[in-house]
């Protein structure tokens, strides 16, 4: 007997800051109806996009899991982010056409709880283009990246050639004689000798 096939639409919790995934099958919100069958475990959470102590690939709607299966993987998790908090797991068993969510379970006050929903079954297809319209949606909602102005162009400082160490410093003034630096002026004796004298 061919189990019945469902059909799964994957929103985002419009008041959500984080996105949140919603799940739809067959029209009705699943996680309502996986909180009326946990009875006091259940929670109305949705599977923020992603568990902040999680990736993507450990969740249903992962790519692992829709090409595998999987075992206990996340379906949703606490409003907080973090599924460790609190959370809800799914088998995923994968067919040729088809992708089944079973045994969904939560742990709460120590003990395991197992919500009695029969296995849902989706085509295979319908599901992966589910998720593909998901990542559109949370294209859409992901602002722009900022906006970088070029950069401008390098400042060029020319600097005024360093003189060769072999010819010394350029000098700024010419020198000084030194008479006149002493106050001094010298004279010629009779006998040839240089003398000076003080102004």
């Amino acid at each position: 007997m061919n189990p019945h096939i469902s059909h799964l639409r994957l929103q985002l919790a419009d008041e959500a800051e984080q996105p949140c995934v919603t799940y739809h099958v067959d029209g009705d919100d699943f996680g309502a109806r996986l909180r009326v069958a946990l009875g006091p475990a259940g929670f109305d959470d949705g599977l923020p996009w992603p568990p902040a102590d999680a990736g993507v690939e450990e969740t249903v709607l992962g790519g692992r899991a829709r090409r595998d299966g999987a075992t206990a993987a996340i379906l949703l998790a606490c409003g907080c982010g973090y599924s460790a908090c609190s959370s809800v797991t799914a088998d995923v068993t994968v067919a040729s056409e088809t992708i089944t969510l079973s045994n969904f379970t939560t742990w709460w006050a120590g003990a395991r709880h197992v919500a009695p929903i029969a296995p849902i079954t989706f085509d295979r297809h319908q599901f992966d283009l589910a998720v593909r319209d998901l990542h559109a949606l949370l294209a859409a909602r992901r602002p722009p990246p900022p906006v970088i102005p070029p950069a401008l162009p390098p400042r060029v400082i020319e600097l005024p050639p360093i003189p060769n160490a072999a010819e010394g410093p350029t000098p700024l003034l010419p020198p000084t004689p030194v008479a006149e630096r002493t106050g001094s002026a010298a004279t010629d004796d009779p006998d040839g000798h240089r003398s000076q004298s003080v102004r």
